[in-house]
């Protein structure tokens, strides 16, 4: 890199250089420098000359690409103030490597240095490394309105590709002899800086894209995670400073006759008791590579409890260097053939192995419950462990995939997925050395390079991320990194589907970005993976992900299979991850074996045979049990062994296949005929009875889903809270001052409830809204509260004598109670009066890709005086927090009279209506099948979502419903949960203002929170 149009750098006064000229007489400096500025002058004058030759032809310095829209290069401009970089590539700052994009740099409107001379630093970085790959600096004259002419800093890109950093800054000129009798550098701290910058410079690979198949290798054990003993550690604090550093050393140990620090005991058979942690040794590496830890716990008492897990790796015991950190919540998988209903968690977590020492630290978050660490085993993919004996592979996965093999496909939603790749000790270094831009494509570019290797990981053949580019980027990009500049987040957030689609290239792994987020673009079966169950940034270990991997793959039998995320997982359960290497092992042509018992006894086991012409045959057997079952097949002898670990089958053997598992046999014949088969329970009467007793279970506490978990996001939703003006936490009508009060005198619980006056003249107009809410992170949200409304007499009944009724009849019309004809076939409900009504609107209003969008639900109440229980008033199921902003909850009440509201609260982990019904029918059927000896409606019922989250409740979680849930309305029933945009409605009553609205007009009056 050179920089062109002030001198060449041998020539360019100030030009850094490493050794600096010294020791010359002051004299010859003098002449010297003397001489060199008259012909940097005359340098300068045919460099003009040129300059205008040039411009007169058309041939000026690179401009701004018309490729690019205004609003880009405005936002990019405004980063870059005073600079203006320019180059000739027309997608910059991204280039292809090695070609020849010149590149510009020029001084903008620095009015208070006009008419000065100033010293312009450029470097270019190589990110992460720090390597400065080029240096150069000039003397640059601004005119009198502190502009410059255009300097060439670069004429060609970088020749690898990846992220780099332009480094600029402008300082004020020392004086050349002094800085040269000092014999300082000039690009010392001491010079005053004037203005600075730092952007990153995007190269992209040349060349055709990869497309060789990727390789799938074995993962190896390279050891165990041993017990830590904090006195067999020696640090280096303690140590004198002359004696911190010993030359060739990388550790004290290696220097110092210290005694062995490791303690070899494995951490094993641990049990982890409430709040406490435990701290070990990972096995040293030979070099830096991806490893997987393998974590096999088993949770105690109580075994219902969700185990909460926090792990940490570092590189020292105290844990008070770069952390990467994962925090699980881990549901115990079902197991009916254990006493305790449950199986233990296998969980497997992707992390970056060092050279030195790493420790790991286990802590228990749960309150109550304990946990039991069964092992935690280390395996790496092409690393053997120093001093340890490479064992057999524990996962071998089958080369690239050929047509008649199924195919996995991964898909995420999410902006963010690439930062879950990368690990938090590379974040905080970049973070602290790079500008914002930098980092976030710098992590786009580690992502895309560590992509393969978690493919290789979890076993998907692609990914497709969905990526609209109109809403959410600058969200969810800020979720990367930490912009504090507003126009560069705007320009990152343009261009960034733009290079990662460009560096899709550099990866085995296809990638395909998809900008229409309403389709599929592949006829694959759907399975959804954290969506519903994840918790803010938690890894949640959720085992009926793996249930419904299988029942999809029994039902359909697809060719494909597209796994939705939120994100690219690196903490899964084993069982998801081995089912998932074993689907791409299943032959597409497959023909089912019937049970010799027929289909009613085959406990949830499937038996199919590869139907094709290959040299081998393979065997699947699946499992969509939640219990283990032992298969025995009827077949003439052949050499069976299992696909993954190739471990021998005898013919004539019970084969054990684990809950909610596939198992792959292969065997080298070619139409191996396999005539039937035979399942029994393993531990046949142990398992009826649990399968009984967890049905059982289920029915006795279905009644649980009526009280669901709150979602504590809702400011002041019990009217409690004191405030010195208005009500804390919402919005309300305004006028007459009586509309919206805090009534002392009435509650549901606590000593407030919120009280709605509305009358003739506001009839319709009494609202109240709430604080903006967080979308939350599970797709659900519902809403419950409890609700009164102002005792009305019941209207008389009609009196008329006998010649009045039949008069009225014979002419089709009766008078009704309010003095107005009504026809006859209601005159007959009339004579039986009804408490009046008080109708109310529970609304939940967004904003969805600058469009409002509404869900509403509207019911009546008696006028009894009487508190009744609303629970979920208002249902709504799949939002999306990355497009979906802020929402607020609003309430209308939309007939005259007193209406009062307390304990409004909020839930985003709830059954709807419609999951409930299908669960009661899946119950039924369950019990129907047990009174008649056939589990397979038992087996399906316990892999429902709902069922498990029952099993795992403790008696006491089961709450009665409160003493006004039970009333019972008149009225309308409320309207199904819907979605209506506020311009889309057709009656009246759905016209009326929008949250948007009544802000507006609400608030130049005084703001009441």
């Amino acid at each position: 890199m050179s920089m062109q149009g002030q001198g060449s750098p041998s020539e360019r006064p100030g030009a850094s250089h490493k050794h600096p000229t010294n020791g010359l007489p002051m004299w010859l400096d003098v002449r010297r420098f003397l001489v060199r500025r008259f012909l940097i002058g005359v340098f300068a004058l045919y460099l003009g000359s040129i300059s205008i030759a040039f411009n007169a032809f058309g041939q000026s310095l690179p401009q701004s690409s018309p490729n690019r829209q205004a609003a880009f290069q405005s936002a990019y401009d405004a980063t870059t103030k005073p600079f203006k970089l320019r180059s000739a590539a027309a997608t910059w700052p991204m280039t292809p490597a090695d070609s020849p994009a010149a590149l510009s740099l020029s001084i903008n409107s620095l009015i208070e240095h006009a008419g000065t001379q100033v010293r312009l630093q450029y470097e270019l970085v190589e990110v992460p490394s720090g390597n400065v790959i080029g240096r150069e600096q000039t003397e640059v004259d601004l005119d009198a309105q502190g502009n410059s002419t255009p300097i060439s800093i670069a004429d060609r890109a970088p020749t690898e590709p990846g992220v780099y950093e332009i480094r600029v800054q402008l300082l004020h000129p020392k004086d050349k002899l002094w800085e040269r009798f000092t014999l300082r550098s000039s690009d010392l701290k001491s010079t005053e800086t004037i203005a600075e910058l730092k952007t990153p410079w995007l190269v992209s690979p040349v060349g055709s894209p990869v497309t060789a198949p990727q390789a799938r290798s074995a993962w190896q054990l390279i050891g165990q995670v041993s017990r830590f003993d904090a006195s067999h550690w020696i640090g280096t604090r303690w140590i004198p400073d002359p004696t911190r550093f010993v030359p060739g050393a990388k550790r004290v140990g290696e220097s110092l006759p210290l005694p062995n620090w490791r303690e070899q005991r494995p951490l094993a058979d641990h049990l982890l008791r409430s709040t406490e942690s435990v701290t070990g040794v990972l096995p040293a590496t030979t070099a830096a590579a991806d490893c997987q830890l393998r974590l096999r716990i088993q949770q105690q008492l109580p075994i219902e409890r969700t185990a909460e897990l926090k792990i940490e790796i570092a590189s020292s015991p105290q844990f008070d260097g770069p952390l990467e950190t994962f925090e699980l919540s881990a549901q115990r998988p079902i197991d009916a053939t254990q006493a305790s209903f449950f199986g233990d968690n296998s969980i497997v977590l992707l992390y970056h192995s060092s050279t030195e020492p790493q420790f790991i630290r286990i802590s228990n978050t749960s309150d109550q419950t304990e946990v039991l660490i069964r092992s935690i085993g280390i395996q790496s993919n092409s690393v053997v462990a120093i001093g340890s004996e490479t064992e057999s592979p524990d996962v071998a996965t089958s080369t690239a995939q050929t047509p008649s093999h199924r195919q996995v496909i991964w898909s995420t939603r999410a902006w963010n997925w690439a930062a879950g790749l990368v690990d938090s000790g590379t974040h905080s270094r970049l973070q602290n050395h790079f500008a914002a831009s930098t980092c976030l494509f710098e992590t786009q570019w580690l992502a895309m390079q560590r992509l393969d290797q978690h493919a290789n990981w979890l076993g998907y053949d692609q990914l497709i991320v969905y990526m609209d580019r109109q809403h959410g980027r600058e969200k969810s990009l800020g979720d990367i990194v930490r912009f504090e500049n507003a126009a560069e987040q705007q320009w990152c957030g343009q261009i960034f589907v733009e290079t990662m689609e460009s560096w899709c290239e550099t990866v085995q792994t296809p990638i395909d970005v998809i900008h229409d987020l309403s389709v599929d673009p592949l006829d694959a079966a759907v399975i959804e993976y954290g969506l519903v169950t994840r918790q803010n940034d938690q890894h949640v270990i959720e085992p009926l992900v793996n249930s419904g991997l299988i029942h999809r793959m029994v039902q359909d039998s697809p060719q494909r299979i597209l796994i939705k995320s939120d994100k690219l997982p690196i903490v899964v359960d084993d069982s998801l991850r081995n089912s998932i290497q074993q689907i791409r092992q299943i032959p597409t042509s497959l023909r089912g074996i019937a049970n010799i018992n027929g289909s009613a006894s085959h406990l949830g086991m499937h038996v199919f045979v590869s139907d094709s012409d290959q040299a081998t045959t393979t065997v699947t057997l699946l499992n969509e049990a939640p219990w283990s079952n032992e298969v025995r097949l009827n077949l003439p002898a052949a050499n069976l062994r299992r696909a993954v670990d190739h471990v021998a089958v005898a013919t004539g053997d019970m084969i054990e296949v684990e809950p909610s598992t596939i198992l792959n046999l292969q065997a080298a014949t070619n139409r191996l005929n396999v005539a039937d088969w035979k399942v029994e329970f393993k531990n046949a009467q142990n398992a009826r009875e649990h399968v009984k007793t967890m049905v059982s279970k289920v029915v006795n506490q279905i009644g649980a889903l009526g009280s669901p978990a709150i979602y504590d996001a809702l400011n002041n939703g019990d009217f409690e809270s004191p405030g010195k003006v208005g009500i804390v936490g919402w919005m309300h009508t305004q006028f007459p001052a009586d509309a919206v009060t805090l009534d002392e005198h009435e509650s549901f619980e606590g000593s407030h409830s919120i009280r709605l006056l509305a009358n003739e003249k506001n009839n319709g107009g009494v609202w109240i809204v709430s604080e903006p809410i967080p979308v939350p992170t599970t797709g659900r949200l519902a809403v419950s509260l409890a609700i009164r409304a102002e005792a009305k007499p019941i209207p008389p009944a009609i009196r008329q004598t006998g010649a009045e009724f039949l008069q009225e009849i014979h002419t089709g019309k009766v008078t009704n109670a309010g003095g107005g004809e009504t026809p006859v076939e209601i005159a007959k409900s009339d004579a039986t009066p009804k408490l009046p009504t008080h109708e109310i609107r529970v609304s939940l209003e967004g904003i969805r890709g600058g469009e409002p969008v509404r869900f509403i639900s509207q019911f009546e109440i008696p006028c009894s005086g009487q508190w009744q229980v609303k629970r979920n008033i208002l249902e709504i199921d799949n939002l999306d927090p990355t497009t979906l902003e802020n929402i607020r909850l609003t309430v209308d009440s939309l007939s005259t009279g007193k209406l009062w509201i307390d304990d409004v609260r909020l839930h985003n982990e709830f059954v709807t209506r419609a999951e409930r019904s299908h669960l009661q029918g899946k119950v039924f059927l369950a019990i129907q099948g047990l009174q008649r000896g056939n589990y397979n409606p038992a087996a399906e019922l316990l892999r429902n979502r709902w069922a498990r989250h029952l099993l795992t409740l403790p008696v006491s979680d089961v709450r009665a419903p409160s003493s006004g849930e039970g009333s019972s309305d008149s009225g309308k029933a409320p309207q199904s949960t819907a979605e209506l945009n506020s311009t889309g409605d057709q009656s009246t009553k759905e016209n009326r203002d929008s949250v948007a609205e009544r802000i507006r007009g609400w608030l130049p009056r005084p703001i009441r929170f």
